[in-house]
Formats: structure tokens, C-alpha cells, sequence
């Protein structure tokens, strides 16, 4: 079934690409204006993705230090980003706002506007289509690089942050490989503070997040109750944090677990980041809080199933990954050690650690 799929997928965008292949031949220009005083930028997926732009967003950021840069995404990349130099405007599209800005956005007067998604969709190259820049770029997958003047090729397996830096490549820029970044405000900060006294969490806690986009990625609730308790035996109180989508699997945690642990879900992202940020250790599935606690350079211990290895690696060198074809067939023992292994320092060691392999870190690329 599977393989039907994908077939009937793989002749399906095809057939789009010759379909579109006519809109190519009206292009209006294959290189960067001399000047490019307002760029558009659309990111409008998930968490991870956004922190694993930061790289991009510093070098564009570099490479046109007088230019105007708005970035088109969802509600939490204010939480993530606002105030903070790599942007100067972040629309939001999400929740109903997003009709009026697509709208306004052919009357902003862009010089450059790139679509960031490495996908087949169609949603976001038309967004950076009807900005009606005077340049535009974006990956040509399935024909979509006939929507953009600068096509950019995704041909290539490759990590995530090298995806983005492959549009650079295509405007003629050199990108500067350099690590994640995440600025929490001092309201997140002073948000995250009070609920940790309120809960009467002290200095050393360990963060759990036991969800992830997928369900194929999520480690079983038992097994996170489990290992919950083994680290509440190093000194280490379990905070667990999730969104509504999680509320499932934390209430099983919560039924399992033997030791005091503490459930703040439902938190918003910055507040969730800035109780990642005091952290001592942070465990959970490939998803976008390991994303954050990696940009953060706090220790992480992760859970890889059927997410490519390739394109979604943690990047950090305080990163110890545990891989496997299910993430079922992860054991509590080898999480804990992997724990232990965190907490005292030794990651850029570990590789002799069954089933724990360690990250890259950015700047070594």
C-alpha cells in the first residue's frame, strides 16, 4: 500500500512539473536586484524547523546587514524571535489572521521574497509568490520552481541546515556556518520562574517532553515513567512539558509514575523554552523543545525512530541520540545510561555507549 502511495505520488508531482514547466519560461530574473532593501521570508511549519533556521535567518541577516527582513510564520515564532536582531518584522498567519496579511503583502514593496519549505506543497511558494517581489527563490520540487525566479535544486540528502543554506548558495551568497539560536524575553523568563517556585521545583530538575508531531516518533508512556523515576534518583525532580496534543500521554505518565514529578502542559513555547533553559538535563523525542534545548546548550538525551537521521540530527555538542528502526525498541536502561552520561559531561565520549551515538555540532560542518 505504501509503495502505491508513493508511486502514484512520484508520477503525480511528475506530471505537475511538466505541467508547469511552460510558467518557467516567463521568469522575470535569475539573479538578486543590486538591492535588496526588503526581504520576505516564509517559514510557517513546526517548532524544530524554525529553530533550525536560525543559521539561515543570522546569515541573510550578515549578508544584507541594511535591508528590512520580515519572516512570515506562525504564532510561536513571536514567543522564539520578537525583539530580537535576526528579524525585523514577524507576521503571523495562523488562527484566522492570516487572509489580511497574505493580502497586504504584493503592496509592501519587497525586493526579495524566499520560501524556506524544502517540500512539494504549493501553500507556501505561492505566499512568496503573491508578496510579488522583484526576485523570489525557493526550492523546485515537484515543479514548483517554475512559482520562483531563482529555482534552487533538492536533489541532495542532507541536514536540515544545509537545505537552507543551498538558497544562499543559489542567491551567489557563501553562507557562514555558525550554531542555533533561541532569545527567551524576560517575560518568558520571569513566567517560567514563578511557576517553577510555585511547583516548588529547586535548582536541579530534569525536563520531559514526551511528545512529537508523529506518532511513530513518541517513546511509549510507561517507558518515560520508568526512566522518570530512575533520574528522580540522581537528584534530578521530572518536569514534564507538552502542548494540549500531549495531555493524552501525560496523564498516563502521571497514573505510572512512583516518584514526585511535576506536570506544567499547555505552557506557551517561550515560557516551556525558558524552563528548558534552567534545566540541568533534557529528555525527550526528536522534536521541537530537543530543537531548543540544543540551541539553549543544554544536555538533551533523545529518542530517534523513523525520523531521517540525516535531515533532522540534533545539532549541539551536549546531544546524546539514541537511534533505532521503532522507537519501542529503545530500552529504559539505555536511556538512563545515556542520562548519566550527560550529566557528567562525558557526550563527546559516548560513542563507545551501546545504542548512543552523539551530534555535530554546526560550527564544525
Amino acid at each position: 500500500m505504501m509503495a502505491t502511495r508513493a508511486l502514484l505520488r512520484y508520477a503525480y508531482l511528475g506530471l505537475r512539473g511538466v505541467a508547469l514547466a511552460p510558467i518557467a519560461a516567463v521568469r522575470r530574473r535569475s539573479s538578486l536586484p543590486r538591492r535588496c532593501r526588503k526581504i520576505l521570508l516564509v517559514r510557517t511549519d513546526r517548532i524544530g524547523d524554525l529553530v533550525l533556521s536560525t543559521p539561515f535567518l543570522r546569515n541573510v541577516r550578515e549578508s544584507f546587514p541594511g535591508a528590512e527582513v520580515t519572516l512570515l510564520g506562525n504564532a510561536f515564532t513571536r514567543e522564539l524571535l520578537h525583539g530580537w536582531e535576526l528579524v525585523d518584522r514577524i507576521l503571523v498567519i495562523d488562527r484566522g489572521a492570516g487572509a489580511g496579511v497574505v493580502r497586504g503583502l504584493a503592496s509592501e514593496g519587497y525586493d526579495l521574497a524566499v520560501d524556506m519549505h524544502y517540500d512539494y506543497a504549493f501553500k507556501t511558494a505561492l505566499l512568496a509568490r503573491q508578496a510579488r517581489a522583484r526576485c523570489s527563490a525557493g526550492f523546485d520540487i515537484g515543479g514548483r520552481g517554475a512559482l520562483f525566479d531563482i529555482p534552487v535544486p533538492a536533489h541532495e540528502r542532507k541536514h536540515f541546515i544545509q537545505e537552507t543554506f543551498d538558497i544562499l548558495r543559489a542567491l551567489g551568497l557563501q553562507p557562514r556556518p555558525c550554531p542555533l539560536e533561541v532569545k527567551l524575553s524576560p517575560q518568558s523568563r520571569a513566567a517560567a520562574d514563578g511557576l517553577l517556585f510555585r511547583e516548588g521545583v529547586g535548582d536541579r530538575y530534569s525536563v520531559f517532553h514526551p511528545g512529537g508531531f508523529y506518532a511513530a516518533q513518541r517513546w511509549p508512556a510507561a517507558e518515560f515513567a520508568r526512566l522518570a523515576d530512575s533520574t528522580a534518583q540522581l537528584g534530578l525532580t521530572p518536569v514534564f512539558i507538552g502542548g494540549k496534543e500531549d495531555d493524552a500521554i501525560i496523564r498516563e505518565i502521571a497514573r505510572l509514575l512512583s516518584e514526585k514529578a511535576v506536570f506544567i502542559p499547555g505552557q506557551s513555547i517561550g515560557v516551556s523554552a525558558a524552563v528548558i533553559a534552567r534545566s540541568s538535563l533534557f529528555i525527550g523525542n526528536n522534536s521541537g523543545p530537543l530543537h531548543i534545548a540544543c540551541a539553549l546548550n543544554i544536555p538533551s538525551v533523545s529518542t530517534m525512530g523513523p525520523t531521517d537521521p540525516v535531515r533532522f540530527w540534533p545539532v549541539s555538542e551536549h546531544a546524546c541520540v539514541l537511534r533505532a528502526d521503532g522507537v519501542r525498541h529503545i530500552s529504559v536502561e539505555e536511556m538512563f545510561t545515556a542520562a548519566e552520561t550527560a550529566l557528567s559531561s562525558e557526550i563527546p565520549g559516548c560513542r563507545g555507549t551501546r545504542g548512543i551515538t552523539c551530534t555535530t555540532p554546526c560550527h564544525d560542518w
